[in-house]
């Protein structure tokens, strides 16, 4: 006998069980110390007392459970309450003065409640005081309590049952459970089966304390006990015989799994383990004994066990991971590979014996061994089944059938060879083979794959494909045995049988006795009664299939309807209401899920399987359907649920028809009488409108009369008006030109006069008051000749929005406008509220707008004036606040938005860039508001930053016209904003001491200079020769007379100021480079001079320090580089290499050389894939501290710190 045992761990509220019982439907009602439980067969459902809920069940502890005659479940609770269950979860509660002792039943099938010795019976909707003669007895025979207790009389029993095939069960309070079979040979009772708690089976129940036994509506046994759940007895578990490791009854079994079976000829059963060898069955000791192979202390393989094969001369021939072994009564003897050519391979998956002949199937080919020598022999084509592993073979005729891992199913024959393969392109669900057979009786070929099984015929091809979606337990099949009609299989997931005759799948319960629900690959055995054999992971179960019942195990059908599980048998609904919801749950114990048909008869007029998923029919249309279903067979008998009847809308009764036509009648007669009274009504309407309106016509045409008057005096007042306002427009006309006017006079009159009286003061010499002088005057010519180019400010091209950071771009726009005249009356300040200050934005029109407007509005900043200006950067805008506080700009405003070149200017590049502005004005004080639209951007790539290393860079450069530009790196946007339309790549440079670089190493065109100041490091740059031949332009923003004097001095072509058209300065600086151009070829003559007018820029000595600057490029990996070689390679004397080093670029060639080196180091440093190590080596340092100090000393920190700070601000 094996129990399955269902406890706290399958969901169960409590282990301590008081009582059991089931409902119509079959499921099993479970009464535990903390809970009442439903069991359907797969969930469990729960039910507890709620405070809050009324119609919760009355309490925790659930004493005992009755079913009545009319199928309703009552529930004895702590509480002194029972109740009555009412379906979806809810329970009426009756309350007792006592706590009721237990329920029973009448005689007539009412429920009864004994309450201190008296009983009340439900009657009449309320517990009624009856005679105790009407109520049925509870308490077991004391007849058959004697049978057991008169053997036992130390035993306590606290239930007796006598189930229906007149066993009697026994449940005890510590001794676990006593059966008494009724078996004809049992007449005296002297056969007792007893059961306790067994830790080491799997199939035990789990307390010996037992409280009730219950055999349901199907027939199944279920023990009730306390701190043990519950647990059911399997009544075809006798059938089958499970041997599991076991410290009592097999010692000596290893506790994994079983791969090999076979039985002897004298009826010894053997088996094979995955890696703990051999086992026979020793009748002696009717326990498993090991079978010892003393090789395998020194080769462990030979206890890796793959199959076993019992021979007709009786020898047991066992494959193995390290060769064959051969068992007989005098010994054993062992084959290998290594010592027999003929042998394939150790691994040995299969064998079968044809007449004297064994056929060995290995991991690697297919051998074949002669019985009577008990040597391997070659035969005809085995080389060609060398590649294939062969986990099976069958003999047909002359042919051999092999199962392979990959290759699918090969037949072949010693004749022919590889005759035909059979593969998943052929149909197959896969190509790997477990097991094959071949049925005799139809000729049909049965293959076992890893994706379901395959009825073959040689001559008409496929059968049969059968899957898990044909019922198969799983797709992996690893045996494969024939009995009468019937193959039996096992898989990973359970045994089943498949009927040949139509090739129905019967799954065996999973929960039955078995070793376990897996089973292993080629542990299969049939001996020569029939008797079935399969190995798994846990062990062996084997039976008998004449003597397994297959016949289905009864089971129930629970369904709610729109979510009620007590439904009427006839269900009527409106149409509004025309759905329904339909949930099933099939009822069953067997561990296997009984397959459900239904169909609703007059909406499907097929049967379909329930998939577990509740069912929904909408928008039915009027009519009476009936829900009926099938249990596990399409062709049983259905069974009616219930009766729907969905009614007619009511736009489709005869009473809705009948009430239309009334409406219609009702309505046209209503018509004709609307209609009637409607036109005499009309008729004396007009008539009188007929004289209103002429009364009307007499009225209005006076009244025109009279406008007629109005409007000639209008006019003659409009013409009054429009002569007074083409006077005002003239005047303002007038006052635009006098204003224009005023400039050509300020601009003809003054400036000369101007320019002379400087010359005159710098005549006079250098003394303080004459410099002051100069100052002020150059201040008033600059301010004049401004105003000059103030008039172009619309033709400075194109808005053209560039990538820039706006912190340096604000903090330069400050700086120009905070001069030391103004300083402590402004306050200059600037916020970000985005993430990033990476915008795109005109620049130039920025900073242009930016000076105008500032620059008018400080210029009339009074003694104790203050201005505030704020500006803030944000997601969309940037926002500039001027606050002024003073009467001479509030004053004098409206004169500046007239008249002023500098306001109108900023106008102009406000509406340029959409620009919008706010003004306030409240006494002395003046509020500006400017909103300019920005877009926020990733950080853009520099092209500039690496100085010198970068320059030998020169292949992107190759096809390029360059222009070389000199700015700050704030001012980089504003530039490519000029030179947007022009042919010329912009190569940057921030630092003075690049250029020289960069002039040598890049072929540049030219040479761009954009408002930088001429500093000592700049001046000393130009004064390099080299530069004397490259055209040269300076783009400041001011205009200053003294930039223009150093433009001279230092050789560049041409200067122009800001503002000015983008188109100019391209064409300006393309006019330069072309008469460069021109003067070189015209110095030049002949083809070559103007193919090599770049090298024609450098003197000799440029041109040594070229060529050893791409030697030091190329070598700068190579740590034995150094001056020497450089030397060498140049073939000078150091004392000239050091002379033209200095003289050309003002460093040592070693000084030259470390730069460059720890300008590529820093280069793979931002790169971030090399340590600090990789990274010295690979620039030419061979001892990393060496590097360390070095880098240190140029960069001002060390290697590690650097590193670090890059990494932070990625």
């Amino acid at each position: 006998m094996k129990f399955k045992p269902l406890t706290t761990k399958e969901g169960l509220s409590n282990n301590s069980v008081n009582d059991i019982i089931t409902d119509k439907y079959g499921r099993l009602w479970i009464a535990t110390w903390d809970g009442l439980n439903i069991y359907n067969g797969n969930d469990i459902e729960v039910f507890k007392h709620r405070i809050e809920d009324s119609l919760s069940l009355a309490g925790n502890v659930v004493f005992g459970l009755k079913r009545d005659a009319e199928h309703r479940i009552w529930v004895l609770t702590d509480n002194r309450a029972v109740s009555l269950y009412k379906g979806e979860g809810k329970f009426r509660n009756h309350i007792f003065e006592h706590q009721p002792e237990e329920l029973r039943l009448t005689k007539t099938g009412e429920i009864a409640v004994v309450v201190r010795g008296k009983s009340y019976a439900w009657r009449e909707g309320a517990f009624q005081p009856v005679p105790g003669a009407q109520i049925r007895a509870a308490h077991p025979d004391e007849k058959l309590k004697h049978l057991l207790l008169d053997k036992h009389p130390e035993l306590h029993i606290n239930d007796v049952f006598k189930d229906h095939k007149g066993n009697i069960w026994y449940a005890t309070r510590r001794n676990g459970l006593f059966i008494i079979p009724n078996a004809p040979g049992n007449m005296n009772n002297d056969r007792i089966d007893h059961y306790t708690y067994d830790l080491y089976l799997p199939y035990s129940f789990t307390s010996n304390e037992i409280e009730k036994i219950y055999q349901d509506d199907f027939g199944n046994i279920w023990l009730a006990h306390k701190d043990g759940g519950i647990s059911m007895a399997y009544d075809r578990a006798a059938q089958i015989t499970t041997v599991i490791p076991h410290p009592e009854k097999y010692p000596h079994l290893p506790n994994e799994a079983v791969r090999a079976i076979t039985g002897s000829s004298d009826g010894v059963l053997w088996l094979g383990y995955y890696t703990k060898g051999i086992f026979y069955y020793s009748r002696q000791t009717r326990c498993f004994l090991p079978y010892r192979i003393r090789e395998a202390e020194d080769q462990p393989d030979w206890y890796r066990i793959r199959s076993m094969y019992t021979a007709k001369d009786g020898g047991i021939w066992v494959g193995t991971y390290a060769g064959l072994i051969k068992i007989t009564a005098e010994g054993y003897e062992l084959f290998r590979a290594e010592k027999d050519r003929a042998f394939p391979n150790n691994r040995n998956y299969a064998l079968i014996q044809d007449q004297n002949y064994l056929w060995v199937a290995c991991w690697g080919g297919l051998g074949k061994l002669n019985l009577g020598t008990d040597t391997f022999e070659a035969f005809p084509g085995q080389e060609k089944l060398g590649g294939y592993h062969i986990r099976h073979l069958v003999r047909d005729g002359e042919q051999l059938i092999l199962a392979t891992e990959e290759n699918g199913v090969v037949f072949f024959s010693e004749e022919e060879g590889v005759v035909k393969h059979l593969t998943a392109s052929d149909g197959l669900p896969g190509n790997s083979i477990f097991k094959l057979y071949l049925d005799r009786d139809t000729g049909y070929l049965w293959i076992a794959t890893l994706g379901g099984i395959t009825v073959y015929d040689r001559v008409t091809g496929i059968v049969k494909n059968l899957s898990e979606a044909d019922g198969l337990p799983s797709h992996m099949v690893y045996a494969l045995m024939q009995h009468g009609d019937q193959m039996w299989i096992s898989t990973t997931k359970g045994i089943a049988v498949i009927h040949k005759e139509n090739f129905k799948v019967t799954s065996l319960p999973k929960d039955l006795g078995w070793q376990a629900e897996e089973f292993s690959e080629g542990a299969s055995y049939q001996d020569p009664k029939g008797t079935l054999f399969f190995g798994g992971i846990s062990g062996l179960s084997y039976l008998h299939p004449d003597t397994y019942d297959l016949s289905p195990k009864h089971s129930g059908l629970y369904m709610e309807v729109d979510g009620k599980e007590r439904f009427s048998a006839r269900i009527q609904k409106p149409y509004s209401d025309n759905a329904v919801d339909i949930d099933i749950t099939p009822i069953s114990f067997s561990g296997i899920r009984p397959t459900v048909y239904y169909r609703m008869e007059g909406r499907d007029t097929l049967w379909r399987e329930y998939k577990e998923h509740p069912l929904e029919y909408r928008d039915l249309p009027p009519g009476t359907y009936t829900m009926q279903t099938r249990m596990g067979d399409k062709d049983k008998a259905p069974q009616s649920h219930f009766r729907l009847r969905i009614e007619k809308p009511f736009y489709r009764t005869i009473l809705f028809y009948t009430l239309c036509v009334v409406a219609l009648v009702l309505f046209a007669s209503l018509i004709v009488l609307r209609r009637n009274i409607t036109a005499r009504s009309i008729q004396k309407k007009l008539e009188a409108k007929i004289r209103e309106r002429t009364r009307t016509i007499e009225s209005q045409k006076e009244s025109l009369l009279q406008a007629n008057r109005e409007l000639e005096e209008k006019h003659r007042e409009i013409n009054t008006q429009k002569e007074k306002v083409l006077h005002l427009h003239h005047q303002l006309k007038n006052r635009d030109f006098e204003v224009d006017k005023f400039k050509a006079f300020v601009l003809s009159g003054f400036k000369p006069k101007l320019s002379r009286i400087i010359s005159g003061l710098r005549q006079l010499g250098e003394t303080a008051p004459v410099s002051h002088l100069e100052t002020e005057l150059l201040g008033m010519v600059r301010t004049i000749a401004e105003w000059d180019y103030l008039d172009y400010i619309g033709d400075i091209g194109r808005v053209s929005l560039a990538s820039t950071r706006f912190t340096p771009l604000i903090q330069r726009i400050y700086e120009q406008v905070n001069t030391p005249g103004i300083q402590g009356r402004v306050r200059l300040r600037f916020d970000i509220v985005t993430a990033s200050d990476h915008i795109e934005v005109d620049a130039l029109r920025l900073k242009l707008l930016y000076r105008y407007l500032l620059s008018e509005i400080i210029k009339y900043g009074e003694e104790g004036s203050r201005f505030d200006i704020h500006t803030v950067l944000k997601e969309s805008h940037i926002g500039v606040e001027v606050h002024c506080a003073g009467s001479l700009l509030s004053d004098q405003w409206e004169n500046i938005t007239r008249y002023s070149p500098y306001y109108k200017a900023f106008e102009t590049l406000l509406r340029d860039v959409r620009g919008k502005l706010d003004i306030e004005k409240a006494g002395e004080r003046l509020e500006l508001k400017i909103s300019i639209p920005v877009r926020n951007t990733e950080e853009a790539k520099n092209n500039s930053g690496v100085l010198l290393l970068k320059h030998f860079e020169r292949e992107k450069f190759k096809n390029d016209t360059l222009l070389l530009v000199y700015c700050e790196e704030g001012e980089a946007p504003i530039v490519r904003q000029l030179f947007n339309d022009s042919p010329y790549t912009l190569i940057f440079e921030h630092d003075a001491h690049a250029l020289v670089s960069a002039v040598q190493q890049v072929p540049a065109e030219g040479l761009v200079i954009y408002n930088a100041p001429f500093t000592s490091d700049l001046e000393r740059v130009l004064k390099n020769p080299v530069f004397k031949r490259l055209p040269g332009l300076y783009i400041a923003e001011y205009i200053d007379p003294g930039i223009e004097e150093n433009v001279i001095e230092y050789g560049l072509d041409g200067i122009v100021y800001l503002p000015v058209n983008a188109a100019f300065i391209i064409r300006k600086t393309t006019s330069l480079v072309n008469r460069y151009k021109q003067l070189s070829f015209a110095r030049g003559g002949s083809a070559l001079n103007r193919l090599e007018n770049r090298e024609g820029r450098l003197n000799p000595h440029e041109k040594l320090v070229k060529t050893a600057l791409e030697n030091i490029y190329s070598e700068l990996g190579n740590p034995d580089f150094n001056v020497d070689k450089l030397i060498t390679g140049l073939e000078i004397s150091r004392t000239k290499c050091y002379r033209v080093f200095k003289e050309v670029l003002n460093q040592s060639p070693s000084d030259v050389i470390i730069g460059l080196r720890l300008q590529k180091a820093e280069q793979l440093m931002k790169q971030g894939s090399l340590n600090i190590s990789e990274i010295s080596f690979e620039c030419g340092f061979n001892d990393p501290k060496y590097f360390s100090r070095m880098f240190k000393k140029h960069f001002g920190t060390s290697p590690r710190s650097y590193k670090d700070k890059l990494r932070a601000t990625l």
